[in-house]
């Protein structure tokens, strides 16, 4: 018998990884080569390494005679064989023709119904964090006994069970486990009893990665994290906030804050980047702006050199979406992502180039190199299959007056522009009107990017009768405020148009109409407002004269996934005169239409005066069809006390150098 060895270098055969030593316990052995392969990270692919782990621990397992930790060993053990197996790189398949493996596991499936529950659960871990599943059948009993011994099954477990069953694929088959587990862990966060954060974490992702979230622990989970976010780590708190967010879960402002507060301490020192992401995606998902956690953001990402691996292509593109889905505006940050973007283009997927392109968009800040080398790349086949992507890429570049051809020739071909009609696609229909005035009225060379007949008269009336049917108006005190000052200023409510409609197909706060002199005009009573959206639309397309317009609308709006037209029917709808021309509010000699634009808090970035991309395209679309465009910033008005204030502002606006009205 060979004597005892003091090292691990000693101990084992790094070419054939034999252990030499017969003294040690199966615990011991295991041990010691996991964490010499650990260690070396390189070892031999031939199988022979896991021969002295079993070996021993057949000849160990004959002078056990406590089951339970015979159990206990026989799961270590089973860890450390398949730890040695991951770093060997041996597939699923090549492990279970090992002879000694094939016995192990015999072995390890006769002892199953006799295991505690917390035994079993470690098993079904150990396979799954090996992706070992070679053997369903074993899975389905460990699962029987961890559904038996369900309330013996620890708290520190629930996470890593339900872990397992989702990297084994076998989560929706044993749901009410699932449930079961919910419900346990439901009642220790009613109990106020400490949970480790990252079986927390671990429980609240399986359930919203399966979609399987009950929302009676709702409440606990969002109370529990609020009074103890000083005790998560990062990658926990990263990962429970993604999970509210991905299940949809309304957060409560005391509950984000806490969040972010703990997730900003963090900031100042080393994170990785996965747990950052998980951070940005939730803040931007809940449009919450938490101002320190965005401020210790641009600080590390200002900070790290521009060459730093830290900067993965998802960070990118996720911590500059959250940015634009806060409002939050910093442009030595926005500069910086780009900047390290251009350099590493190439790694980027196409969803993460739609949210960079939509973060520029949306925060109307310049970077023309990188919208139109995101153009060139999301247009080409491999990347134009992502429909969100390419219109991200799209609107973004319009904001900022670029006009990608080839970009702009797909989105607008008749194919894609039927099918968006067919399949319900409502926001993307709205960027093809925008585009098509846009192009008209700034680009007009470029014929093949506007909408084609009969799309031309039909996307428009389908996006508005979306908007009215779907999005209802909420009016604000402000806009109330507005129309209350426009009342006096033109003598009647009938002088001005509290909701008028667009020739892009949208809606403004409020028109007047002047005439040559000056004068505001009337408006005929079927303009005055469109609490009744089938008169507005009706004025623009009579109905009786439409028929299959107004059934393309009816369904339109009654379901965002139901096939309405087919190309054969598109190409008989006909339709006497343009979309602008039947929008004309009066057949009096017009001077100006003047459109008064209400913009409140969510038009501009949330942390300074600056104009965000929607508010600044609308306002050229506007200019571009023929509106003057006083835009009534929230910040102004919000100065103005008292009525006659509001007023005399808006007369300045209107009439310019004039203080009286004609």
């Amino acid at each position: 018998m060979l004597r005892p060895l003091l090292t691990l270098r000693r101990l084992v055969d790094p070419n054939r990884l034999v252990i030499r030593s017969r003294r040690l316990t199966t615990l011991q052995i295991s041990r010691s080569v996991g964490d010499y392969l650990g260690a070396r990270g390189s070892v031999a692919s031939d199988g022979r390494s896991l021969e002295g782990i079993l070996g021993n621990w057949r000849k160990k397992q004959k002078e056990r005679r406590d089951s339970s930790r015979s159990h206990d060993s026989l799961t270590r053990c089973l860890y450390h064989v398949l730890e040695a197996a991951r770093l060997q790189k041996l597939s699923s398949s090549q492990l279970t023709q090992n002879r000694h493996f094939q016995r192990f596991w015999d072995h390890l499936r006769s002892e199953v119904p006799s295991m505690s529950a917390n035994s079993a659960v470690m098993c079904l871990y150990n396979c799954a964090q090996y992706r070992y599943d070679e053997d369903l059948a074993l899975f389905s009993t460990l699962i029987d006994v961890c559904s038996k011994k369900v309330e013996a099954i620890p708290t520190k477990a629930y996470g890593i069970l339900l872990w397992s069953l989702c990297k084994l694929e076998i989560y929706q088959e044993n749901k009410a486990l699932a449930m079961d587990v919910a419900r346990l862990f439901h009642s220790e966060l009613l109990s106020d009893r400490q949970i480790k954060p990252q079986s927390f974490a671990n429980v609240l992702w399986a359930l919203a990665t399966t979609s399987t979230w009950p929302h009676y622990i709702t409440d606990g989970v969002t109370d529990y994290v609020s009074s103890r976010a000083e005790e998560f780590d990062f990658h926990s708190l990263s990962i429970v906030l993604w999970s509210l967010t991905s299940a949809q879960l309304p957060l409560s402002d005391a509950f984000l804050e806490a969040a972010g507060a703990r997730a900003t301490v963090f900031l100042q020192s080393q994170v990785h980047a996965i747990s950052l992401i998980h951070c940005c995606w939730a803040f931007g998902s809940a449009a919450y702006f938490h101002q320190s956690f965005f401020s210790a953001l641009t600080d590390r990402l200002l900070s790290e050199p521009v060459d730093s691996s830290f900067f993965t292509p998802r960070l990118l593109a996720s911590g500059a979406w959250a940015c634009a889905r806060t409002g939050y505006y910093h442009p030595g940050l926005l500069d910086r992502i780009a900047h390290v973007a251009l350099a590493n283009i190439h790694r980027f997927n196409s969803q993460d180039l739609g949210n960079l392109a939509y973060a520029y968009g949306q925060l109307n800040h310049s970077s023309d190199k990188l919208l139109l080398t995101i153009s060139d790349i999301i247009s080409s086949e491999k990347m134009s299959s992502n429909e969100q992507a390419c219109a991200n890429v799209a609107s973004a570049c319009l904001i900022h007056k670029l006009y990608p051809e080839a970009l702009l020739r797909r989105l607008m071909s008749s194919e894609r522009v039927s099918a968006l009609i067919r399949n319900g696609a409502g926001k993307h229909l709205h960027l093809c009107v925008q585009t098509h005035f846009l192009v008209k009225s700034e680009c007009p060379e470029l014929q093949g990017c506007v909408l084609q007949p009969p799309h031309d008269e039909i996307i428009p009336a389908l996006v508005v009768a979306e908007s009215m049917v779907n999005c209802p108006r909420v009016y604000s005190v402000f806009h109330q405020n507005l129309c209350k000052a426009l009342t006096q200023i033109t003598g009647s409510t009938q002088r001005f148009t509290r909701e008028a409609l667009t020739t892009f197909a949208s809606f403004i706060d409020a028109e007047v109409v002047l005439d040559c002199q000056g004068s505001p005009l009337p408006i005929p009573t079927q303009w005055g407002g469109w609490r009744q959206p089938r008169m507005l639309l009706g004025a623009a397309y009579p109905e009786e004269d439409n028929p299959i317009i107004w059934e393309a609308i009816d369904q339109f709006s009654s379901s965002s996934k139901t096939g309405l037209l087919d190309d054969e029917v598109l190409q008989e709808v006909c339709v006497a005169s343009d979309w602008a021309a039947r929008l004309g509010t009066t057949s009096a000699p017009v001077a100006r239409r003047v459109a008064f634009e209400a913009d409140g808090p969510r038009h501009y970035a949330t942390n300074c005066r600056h104009k965000l991309g929607n508010t600044a395209i609308k306002h050229r679309l506007l200019r571009a069809t023929g509106w003057d465009v006083i835009a009534i910033a929230h910040f102004e008005w919000e100065h103005l006390e008292k009525d006659q204030d509001h007023i005399n502002y808006l007369v300045g606006k209107l009439y310019r150098n004039s203080s009286t009205i004609i």
